[in-house]
């Protein structure tokens, strides 16, 4: 509730968040990580039952809460917000996802698609993509209004510099192995996100 009526000044998150608050609570998009995200909603070669998107519904799947994207992207695959698959809420990150998908504790599950393509061919063999979702920019920073032109500036000079890299060590590795750098962010489009924000917030929340 506090992020929906605008009370924090400085927000690291997640692209489609990123953009609400811009949209809806005038905040300033300023650095994002490199690199896009994408995500592939997933089952085992051997069911036969799942032959594309529409197969899954009202099925669990495996994945993490909402409003984690890739969960919140599997929703966006489907015209009618309503109508989807059941979440199985996993916790502990998406690798605990694809582990718990692998060992069979999970007949479908939603995972970066990195986490797919760093899986050995013989085990990527065992499984297909029945979706994919748009890919997108990566996890960003925005801040309000509140914080003037030329500290928004500076906080931009500061986390895109080699010295704003280092101080942001921790920050880049644990959204990244290869630790990421950050780059200046000028804007999100509203219109990719609309139906995120709906499946999240309710029908009214894109204004």
């Amino acid at each position: 509730m506090n992020m929906q009526k605008g009370k924090y000044d400085i927000v690291f998150d997640g692209p489609h968040l990123t953009a609400w608050r811009i949209h809806n609570v005038n905040h300033i998009p300023v650095v994002r990580l490199d690199g896009t995200l994408t995500f592939y909603v997933l089952a085992k070669k051997d069911n036969a039952f799942a032959k594309s998107l529409c197969a899954i519904l009202g099925k669990p799947v495996c994945a993490l809460a909402s409003p984690n994207l890739g969960t919140v992207s599997i929703f966006a695959m489907y015209n009618n917000p309503v109508i989807h698959p059941e979440i199985r809420i996993i916790e502990g990150g998406m690798r605990k996802v694809m582990k718990k998908f692998m060992a069979g504790d999970c007949d479908y599950a939603v995972v970066r698609d990195k986490l797919y393509k760093k899986l050995p061919p013989e085990k990527q063999a065992l499984i297909k993509i029945l979706g994919k979702s748009q890919s997108t920019p990566n996890q960003s920073l925005s801040v309000t209004t509140k914080i003037p032109k030329e500290k928004r500036n500076a906080i931009i000079k500061a986390f895109t510099s080699i010295e704003g890299t280092q101080v942001a060590d921790k920050l880049l590795s644990r959204f990244s192995k290869k630790k990421n750098t950050l780059s200046k962010l000028t804007s999100l489009n509203f219109k990719i996100w609309s139906f995120y924000w709906k499946v999240l917030f309710g029908a009214g929340s894109s204004r």
